[in-house]
């Protein structure tokens, strides 16, 4: 995934389990 917004990376960590930062 490309460089999104902090809080789209947030939202998308929680549901993922992914690092709150950018996820590849």
């Amino acid at each position: 995934m490309d460089k999104v917004n902090p809080m789209a990376s947030a939202k998308t960590s929680k549901e993922l389990g992914n690092r709150p930062t950018t996820v590849d």
